[in-house]
């Protein structure tokens, strides 16, 4: 027994009859029924790749949303309460930031690394900016500019000196500035939030970027 199975290319007018025995036909059929599970393996593979959460990375703190501080203004009692500075530069943007504060109240994982961990060199020249997109490609989320303020009102333990970089969408300041908010204890002015410059490669090496997971 044999089968005629018409070749040739899709744009031509001419077709080949190819004549395939019993034999090739079953070797047909096994070809195709080897193949076709590994590429859908292969397929489904992919798709748990995209869908797959931070590996490699442990929680490093949990705080809660939406509690405490709805406005500016409050924040910055709450924050002179504990003792905790407001720079300028922070101070700018506060009200911007508080705009986006949680209604629903929640517990959120965040996740602390540094640049290295995220494949940078030490002498990277690499942005603010940079940084969290790489983060993003590893499979961590941008926090809202809102986990910097509840993180620092609720780190009261935080050890100095320690910079925290808070990895989020920028908010512009007065000056068109694009800012990123730093939850910083260092030994000079305390406990205090205060930014960096998203386009700015010359940060401080030893600082913590923060995720969420």
């Amino acid at each position: 027994m044999s089968f005629q199975y018409a070749c040739g290319k899709t744009t031509g007018r001419n077709f080949a009859l190819c004549h395939f025995d019993d034999a090739q036909l079953l070797f047909l059929t096994k070809l195709s029924v080897s193949v076709m599970p590994a590429i859908e393996k292969k397929k489904m593979a992919r798709r748990r790749e995209e869908k797959q959460p931070a590996h490699g990375f442990k929680t490093w703190k949990k705080i809660n949303l939406g509690a405490g501080p709805k406005t500016a203004a409050d924040f910055r009692q709450s924050c002179k309460a504990i003792g905790c500075i407001i720079s300028n530069e922070a101070d700018d943007i506060l009200y911007k930031a508080m705009l986006t504060a949680s209604l629903v109240k929640g517990k959120v994982e965040l996740i602390a690394v540094q640049a290295e961990e995220l494949g940078f060199a030490k002498d990277s020249s690499a942005t603010p900016g940079q940084v969290c997109c790489r983060a993003v490609e590893r499979g961590l989320k941008l926090c809202s500019a809102e986990t910097a303020i509840r993180l620092r009102l609720q780190y009261a333990d935080q050890k100095r000196p320690e910079h925290c970089c808070i990895g989020m969408e920028t908010i512009s300041d007065s000056r068109k500035e694009k800012r990123m908010f730093v939850v910083e204890h260092n030994g000079t002015n305390g406990k205090r939030l205060s930014t960096i410059n998203a386009d700015d490669p010359n940060w401080n090496r030893t600082i913590l970027w923060v995720f969420l997971r």
